[in-house]
């Protein structure tokens, strides 16, 4: 089982000493924090500082590095931080959670990130102590309007993250959750900075939404239908084949709809007409003496 405890100190300005006796006899891991910003341990361990809701078993937990460390702001005051490019950000939380489970699983750039800036948030102009990081909307910092924000966290990682999800999900609407996982962290990039992986900083690596993605078409390889028949009645061609299915990895994926492409040569690169259905059959009305037909498979996006 687990327990807890929960102290408070109402001396200011003195030590707190904790004592943690073990009576059970086996070896076990004591985790102890801090839940204020008036006191620190003197000899804080680095790692286990991940939180909720990125411990949470289902989540996708994403660090942050750093791709920005300069800019200019809209009125063309030259602003820095002490961050180094392409080194995870001193803000990015460590792994692992306290069962030992990895955190984080993947990183995505998290350090001054350029996006739109809430009104409601922060407002102007003036923009008070937010100043250095309003950014002006032509790019050239030649002040108003200036309706974007430059900022830092894993909460801007995240999103990122989020949306390099959303492209491979877009490409492949077939795809799970566990498998579009298992995308992002195989094909993550490493380099000096990342040590070999996974980690407790970096996880996986650093996220490379390219090498994902590409993976991703190598399994959608488009597959030509099998078994094409061709009928003619009436003055009508009926073109059909077998559905197709097939395994990769173990996942069953079918074809979203057909594409037909029609040539006046079975050797002339360009088709003469196209058409796209999503039942296993096509209906044409006979035009010339001959024709020839090319059937592939189509995915959505």
């Amino acid at each position: 089982g687990t327990q807890s405890r929960y102290g408070s100190c109402t001396t200011i300005g003195n030590p707190i000493y904790v004592k943690v006796t073990n009576l059970s006899g086996e070896n076990m891991d004591f985790h102890l924090f801090v839940d204020s910003g008036n006191c620190e341990f003197s000899e804080a361990d680095s790692y286990y500082t991940i939180i909720s809701p990125a411990t949470a078993d289902l989540a996708f937990s994403v660090g942050a590095y750093v791709t920005r460390t300069d800019w200019y702001n809209y009125n063309f005051l030259y602003c820095w931080t002490d961050e180094v490019v392409e080194d995870i950000g001193t803000f990015s939380s460590c792994g692992p959670r306290i069962d030992g489970f990895q955190e984080p699983f993947i990183t995505a750039p998290g350090s001054m990130i350029i996006s739109l800036r809430d009104d409601d948030a922060y407002g102007g102009p003036p923009f008070g102590t937010w100043s250095p990081n309003v950014i002006s909307n032509n790019g050239d910092n030649e002040g108003l309007p200036a309706d974007y924000l430059i900022n830092q966290g894993t909460s801007a990682a995240s999103p990122i993250a989020c949306g390099a999800a959303a492209l491979l999900k877009d490409f492949d609407p077939q795809i799970t959750r566990d498998e579009l996982y298992i995308k992002l962290w195989n094909h993550a990039r490493t380099d000096g900075f990342t040590g070999n992986v996974p980690n407790s900083i970096w996880g996986a690596g650093k996220m490379d939404v390219e090498a994902s993605l590409n993976a991703l078409k190598e399994d959608l390889t488009p597959l030509t239908p099998e078994n094409i028949r061709i009928e003619i009645n009436n003055g009508i061609i009926t073109i059909s084949w077998d559905e197709v299915t097939h395994t990769n990895n173990g996942r069953e994926i079918t074809a979203d709809y057909y594409k037909i492409f029609v040539y006046d040569s079975p050797y002339s690169p360009v088709y003469s007409e196209y058409y796209e259905t999503t039942t296993n059959f096509l209906e044409l009305p006979t035009e010339g003496e001959k024709q020839f037909y090319k059937v592939v498979c189509g995915y959505n996006p």
